[in-house]
């Protein structure tokens, strides 16, 4: 089997090395309001209403179906979205890999 498919260089272990201070905040900015659960549950709220559920029922009452639903996916969505933004560099992998690191205040 060839190397073909294999990278011609290494990747980068940081891939805010070439960012400013300012733009760290505002990537760290971005990262705190995605992980905030607001956008995932409007998003996901979106999707579920496409998909023909209704958030609440005939008599005006909120669906528990879809409000479950709504709280289960939106959980495991956020634990993805944290767990991408912990591992997005070496030195974040190897400190919430070990569970020696501060990947709760980071995400």
């Amino acid at each position: 089997m060839s190397d073909s498919l294999a990278p011609s260089e290494p990747l980068p272990t940081n891939p805010n090395a070439g960012l400013t201070v300012a733009q760290r905040r505002m990537l760290a900015v971005f990262e705190i309001v995605l992980c905030s659960s607001v956008p995932t549950q409007l998003a996901l709220g979106y999707v579920l209403t496409l998909g023909g559920w209704s958030p609440t029922t005939a008599s005006g009452a909120l669906s528990l179906p879809y409000v479950l639903t709504l709280s289960l996916a939106d959980t495991l969505l956020l634990i993805v979205l944290m767990v991408c933004c912990c591992t997005r560099t070496a030195s974040g992998r190897r400190r919430c890999g070990s569970g020696s690191g501060r990947c709760g205040a980071r995400c």
